[in-house]
């Protein structure tokens, strides 16, 4: 309810709809600036008036921040499988329904290349954690050839490295991939 929410705001003494002295108070007048948990709250605080703008105006909240910018945007459906002919059937599951973006992932994350600690790791390193990174871009690579080979460039194939690779290695293995778009 909006009068319920008007009342909270003013017992901190603060006024929703004037947003950004919100944010300001909030971003600066904080001790422990810019960490994420004050982050997470002053997103979380930002994002409550601006809807509430929105309801008064009888608009949809985009209508605010300057209206619709296109008529749509492609979103990807994720695909998995514990080997590329399980990852094959999924991704063909998708297409049959008309998806036309799909992320692939096969063998977990890392595909299979999650193992033991490398040689110059300390002798009581946990096992079977350490992602090896050349051994990923590789089997990556491979299953990237063989999905454009079973379908070919018609589907927009899509990728999550999770921040995982050295940039060297980064730049190395998205050259490596050029060739399956």
């Amino acid at each position: 309810d909006i009068d319920q929410f008007f009342q909270a705001w003013r017992k901190i003494g603060m006024d929703p709809r004037r947003n950004e002295d919100v944010w300001q108070y909030l971003y600066r007048g904080a001790y422990w600036r810019r960490g994420p948990v004050t982050m997470r709250t002053i997103a979380a605080v930002d994002v409550a008036p601006w809807d509430i703008k929105a309801k008064m105006a009888g608009m949809p909240l985009y209508q605010l921040f300057g209206g619709k910018v296109r008529a749509g945007v492609p979103v990807y459906r994720h695909a998995d499988g514990r080997d590329i002919a399980e990852l094959s059937d999924n991704i063909a599951r998708y297409r049959e329904q008309g998806i036309t973006h799909i992320r692939c992932q096969s063998g977990g994350y890392g595909g299979g290349a999650f193992g033991d600690a490398p040689a110059h790791a300390a002798a009581n390193a946990p096992k079977g954690i350490y992602l090896d990174q050349r051994k990923y871009m590789r089997e990556t690579v491979k299953l990237f050839d063989e999905l454009r080979s079973r379908f070919g460039f018609e589907v927009e194939l899509v990728h999550d490295v999770h921040e995982r690779l050295k940039p060297s290695d980064a730049i190395r293995f998205a050259q490596q991939l050029e060739p399956y778009e």
